[in-house]
């Protein structure tokens, strides 16, 4: 997946013990005393969230030092420990588990041992559900199958809270971030339109802090030209404007929409201030009403599909696709309609084959004559003419000439008689 999981670790050290020092004038002062001479005190303390100091405190200014107990200072570590609405990834568990077993096994019979039982199993148990595929969200449970069918959405709405976590803790970067990779990957999840509309939010915030660092570059510039140390001062202003141009870099090579944000850079600061006008332009331009509008029809349909209404399922899945294009929901949701369209057309019923039709057998009439059958004989063929065989033929002709001839004859004679007679 795209998004990283924030997992909150519990870190528990043996050397953070606490210590209060009551001082003569009334203050307490928490912290860890590192060493004690006969006259001085060497005291750790912290400062802010992420910041420790050291101070040596005069023997003389202390009234008390209460020391800590090493188990109750493990405890402090975890008391607020709880799990979170999402699931982890199972590997994870096993970090949350590490400062629970600590405590468990090295103080055995501290007061809250059996509370820490309770979140060991609390933890394992968790982590066995994950394991066997299953899925929290927003403190509801998926089986397997429900996880895999809504994977698209599970992870659409992980990315989006982690923008939001993002953008509360002030990383305006790494929120819009997260929401160009939620636009590409799932851009049909059902929390897109929230995310645009906190993208929208994150965005006029970006460009203020744009516009007053471009300001302050400017009162910078002015100031340089007449500083005593001006070369020097170039010299880190050249330093500032290439970090800003090589985040610009950075980013492009992990192909990430937004650069870090570089104060000091002319360039990193337009290129950013330049990017944000184009961005709520263009989220301006999205119909958010309509999405939410596709979604709330796609669970509409998604309802009426479960009822087996199927006729007006399809009419408000068709609404929802109409409203909304990309809504994943609405893809996923025709094709299980289809699916109980064709489970719902019965069977055909099997086809008998017709039994043979037995006929009546007739007996036979008494006295009745039997049957004649009938024999067809073939017709002897009949001996041909003499005349019509080749020999036949042949004598046909030889009298033919004959006659000829002797007509031819008999014309001769007479015309020689005739002139005889003349």
């Amino acid at each position: 997946p795209p998004m990283r999981t924030l997992l909150p670790l519990l870190i528990l050290s043996c050397s953070a013990f606490a210590d209060t020092i009551t001082l003569t004038n009334g203050e307490k002062m928490e912290g860890k005393v590192l060493s004690e001479t006969a006259t001085e005190l060497t005291v750790e303390y912290r400062e802010s969230a992420g910041i420790t100091d050291q101070k040596v405190i005069k023997k003389s200014d202390v009234v008390s030092v209460m020391k800590e107990q090493p188990d109750e200072a493990a405890w402090k570590t975890i008391k607020d420990f709880k799990l979170g609405a999402f699931s982890l990834p199972a590997r994870q568990y096993d970090e949350l588990l590490k400062p629970l077993n600590f405590f468990a096994n090295t103080y055995p019979q501290n007061a809250h041992a059996a509370d820490v039982k309770k979140m060991q199993e609390a933890v394992e148990a968790e982590k066995a559900r994950v394991e066997a595929g299953e899925v929290k969200v927003a403190d509801k449970w998926l089986s397997k199958e429900e996880a895999q069918k809504e994977r698209y959405q599970i992870n659409g709405l992980l990315a989006f809270n982690h923008m939001k976590s993002q953008s509360a803790a002030g990383d305006m970067i790494g929120a819009l971030n997260t929401f160009d990779q939620l636009e590409k990957t799932y851009p049909g999840s059902k929390n897109y339109p929230d995310a645009a509309d906190l993208a929208k939010q994150v965005l006029p915030a970006l460009r203020a802090t744009v516009t007053r660092a471009a300001q302050q570059l400017e009162v910078d510039a002015a100031g340089r030209k007449t500083a005593s140390n001006r070369a020097e001062l170039e010299a880190a202003a050249a330093r500032e404007q290439a970090a800003g141009e090589a985040a610009i870099a950075a980013a492009e090579r992990a192909q990430q929409k937004w650069p870090a944000l570089s104060s000091r850079s002319t360039k990193n600061l337009t290129a950013l201030g330049t990017k944000a006008q184009a961005e709520l332009q263009r989220l301006a331009a999205l119909d958010v009403a309509k999405m939410r509008q596709s979604i709330q029809l796609a669970e509409k349909a998604r309802i009426l599909l479960d009822a087996k209404d199927l006729p007006a399922a399809e009419a408000t899945l068709r609404e929802a696709s109409t409203a909304w294009a990309t809504n994943e929901m609405t893809a996923r949701i025709t094709t299980e309609l289809a699916s109980a369209r064709t489970a719902a057309i019965p069977e055909s019923a099997p086809v008998e084959e017709p039994k043979p039709v037995e006929k009546p057998v007739e007996k036979p009439k008494p006295e009745a004559a039997a049957p004649t059958v009938v024999e067809v004989v073939e017709e002897e063929e009949k001996p041909k003419s003499f005349f019509l065989t080749l020999p036949g033929a042949v004598t046909v002709v030889v009298l033919l000439a004959f006659v000829l001839v002797g007509i031819n004859v008999f014309k001769k004679l007479k015309s020689r008689a005739n002139d005889v007679l003349e």
